[in-house]
């Protein structure tokens, strides 16, 4: 009963810190979200890009 007990104050100070954060830090973290996802889409973009300009070059070879 103890060590649940101890699990639980440890997940509050955790919840209450990660909380506190975020507050404090809100503006930064949207911006920073909004950048991974504008950099994951280029991402794919290039992904993408760079699949169909192989499978052109496959195309042209065959």
């Amino acid at each position: 009963m103890k060590d649940m007990f101890s699990a639980v104050l440890l997940g509050a100070v955790v919840g209450a810190a990660a909380t506190m954060f975020y507050l404090n830090n809100e503006k930064e973290l949207c911006s920073a979200g909004r950048n991974f996802r504008e950099n994951g889409k280029q991402a794919i973009n290039f992904l993408n890009n760079l699949g169909q300009d192989i499978e052109e070059s496959v195309k042209r070879k065959s």
